[in-house]
C-alpha cells in the first residue's frame, strides 16, 4: 500500500535541483510519446479507427502509471495536482483519472519521530503531555499532511490530530513553479492543449493558505456554524480551541467513511436526500456565505454515522476561496446562464467576474465553453433534462465530426485541382558546379558568389 511508504522530506537545494529535473525529464517523454503517436497517426491515417483509440488508450495509462510512481516518489504539490486530475470528469483521458485515484487518500506517511518533533515545536509540549492513547498509525495521508486518532488529556475528547509533513511548503513553491513551466511549454507544442496557468497562479495563492493550520481551523468553523444556522444536515468538524497552530491541527473525530465507499451505506439509505444535501451546502457556502471549498474531491467528502442514518461531512478546508456579496450574485447568473444556454448572460457574467473576453471567443468558442459549463453541472439536473443533455451533445458532436470531414475532403479536393492546373516542370539540377572557374553558380537565384575550389 501507498499508506506504507515514509515521507522523506528532501529540501536542501540539491536534491530540490534533482526534483525539478526529474519533472521536466518526466513531462519531456510524456510530450515526446504524444508526438511520435500523433505522428504514427497522421502516416498511417487508413487504420481502423478503433486501433487508434486502442493504441492512445495504452500511450496514456503508461504515461499515467509513470506520473503516478513519480508522484508517490515525490510527493509535495504534485500530489495536489494529481488528485485535481483523478477529480476531473471529462477533458481528462480514463485512464489519467483511473491511475490518480489511489492520490485521494493513499499518499506517504511521516514516520514516529517526525510527528513528535512537529508537535512538541508547535504545541510545546511533548505528545504524550497533550495527548492520550495518540495513534501513530495514520487514518490517512493528504498532501499536505496527515490524520491520527488520539484522545485529548485534558478533557478527554476523542479527537483527530492533522499534523504537517516535514518540509511541505517548500515543496510546494517549488513544484508549482515546475508545473507552470509544464503549463507554458505544452501549450506551445500542443495545439490542443489548455491554458490552465491561471488555474495555476490561483493555486500559488491558496497553497500559502494551505500550509497555515490556524486559517484552515478558521475556514472549518465558519463553514460548520453557517451551515447550521442555515439547517443544512451537512457537518464540518470542530476545532479544538488551544490545540492549533501553523502545523498541528486538533478538531473533534468523526466516525464514518468516505462517500465512495457505497457499499458501507446503511441499507435503504436515501442517496437522493444525500446528494441533495451536499449541493445544497456547496450552493449555501458559495452563494450565501461567498466561501468555496477549494478542494472538494471524495477523499475530502466523508460520512459521518449515526445509527442507521447517514450524514455527509466536508473535511480539508486548507484551499478557500472568499467571494464579495457582488461576486456571489455574478456567479449565480453564471451558473443559470450556463444551465439555460443564455449566451447573453453568460457574457455579462464573465465580465462581471473579471474575465477579458475576447472577439474570437465571442465568435468562435462561445458555444463549447457554455456546452462545457452545462456538462460540468449535468449531475444538478432531472433524469429526463440530462437525458436530453447527453442527445444534444451527440447530435453537436456528429454535427463537428461531418463538418471537419467536409472541411478535410474540400481541402483535398483543392489540392487535387491544384496540382492538375500547375504540372510539375522538370528542374535542372539545383547546384550547378563549374570545372572551369572558382564559381558555384545556382540555377534558383540566378547570382553568382565566390567559392573556394574543394
Amino acid at each position: 500500500m501507498a499508506a506504507e511508504v515514509r515521507w522523506r522530506a528532501d529540501t536542501g537545494p540539491f536534491s530540490l535541483l534533482r526534483r525539478v529535473g526529474s519533472t521536466l525529464l518526466m513531462a519531456r517523454s510524456i510530450h515526446r510519446s504524444v508526438k511520435r503517436l500523433e505522428r504514427d497517426q497522421e502516416d498511417e491515417s487508413d487504420e481502423d479507427e478503433d486501433e487508434w483509440r486502442e493504441r492512445w488508450e495504452q500511450l496514456h495509462r503508461q504515461n499515467a502509471q509513470a506520473t503516478y510512481r513519480h508522484i508517490v516518489q515525490y510527493k509535495g504539490f504534485l500530489a495536489k495536482a494529481g488528485q485535481g486530475i483523478s477529480a476531473r470528469d471529462g477533458g481528462i483521458p480514463q485512464p489519467w483519472r483511473d491511475e490518480m485515484k489511489a492520490l485521494q487518500d493513499h499518499l506517504p506517511v511521516s514516520g514516529k519521530e517526525e510527528i513528535q518533533k512537529t508537535v512538541r515545536a508547535e504545541l510545546g509540549k511533548k505528545v504524550e503531555d497533550v495527548f492520550d492513547d495518540f495513534g501513530y498509525k495514520p487514518l490517512a495521508s493528504a498532501t499536505v499532511g496527515q490524520a491520527h486518532q488520539a484522545v485529548l488529556k485534558a478533557t478527554g475528547q476523542k479527537v483527530c490530530v492533522k499534523v504537517q509533513h516535514k518540509g511541505v511548503a517548500r515543496m510546494m513553491a517549488v513544484d508549482l513553479r515546475c508545473i507552470e513551466y509544464i503549463a507554458k511549454v505544452a501549450i506551445r507544442k500542443h495545439k490542443t492543449a489548455p491554458d490552465v496557468t491561471p488555474i495555476i497562479r490561483e493555486w500559488r495563492r491558496a497553497s500559502a493558505d494551505e500550509v497555515d493550520f490556524l486559517l484552515e481551523a478558521r475556514s472549518m468553523s465558519r463553514a460548520g456554524k453557517a451551515l447550521q444556522r442555515h439547517g443544512v444536515d451537512v457537518k464540518c468538524p470542530v476545532p479544538v480551541e488551544g490545540s492549533c497552530s501553523r502545523r498541528v491541527l486538533t478538531m473533534e473525530f468523526i466516525e464514518g467513511f468516505k462517500i465512495t465507499d457505497t457499499e458501507r451505506f446503511p441499507p435503504n439509505t436515501d442517496m437522493t436526500y444525500v446528494a441533495r444535501q451536499l449541493l445544497e451546502a456547496f450552493a449555501t457556502l458559495i452563494f450565501q456565505e461567498g466561501l468555496i471549498h477549494g478542494d472538494p474531491h471524495p477523499g475530502n467528502i466523508f460520512v459521518e454515522l449515526r445509527g442507521e442514518k447517514v450524514r455527509p461531512v466536508l473535511l480539508d478546508w486548507g484551499i478557500t476561496k472568499e467571494l464579495t456579496k457582488e461576486e456571489c450574485y455574478h456567479t449565480a447568473r453564471w451558473v443559470i446562464a450556463s444551465m439555460s444556454q443564455d449566451r447573453t448572460m453568460f457574457l455579462s457574467a464573465g465580465r462581471a467576474l473579471g474575465y477579458t473576453l475576447t472577439e474570437h471567443f465571442e465568435t468562435e468558442a462561445l458555444e463549447d465553453w457554455m456546452t462545457g459549463c452545462l456538462f460540468m453541472f449535468r449531475d444538478t439536473l432531472p433524469a429526463s433534462a440530462q437525458a436530453y443533455l447527453f442527445e444534444m451533445l451527440d447530435d453537436r458532436s456528429r454535427s463537428e465530426e461531418k463538418e471537419e470531414k467536409q472541411k478535410k475532403e474540400a481541402a483535398e479536393h483543392e489540392a487535387k485541382e491544384k496540382a492538375a492546373s500547375n504540372p510539375k516542370k522538370k528542374r535542372r539540377s539545383a547546384w550547378v558546379y563549374s570545372s572551369a572557374k572558382d564559381t558555384v553558380t545556382c540555377t534558383k537565384s540566378k547570382k553568382k558568389r565566390n567559392s573556394p575550389r574543394r
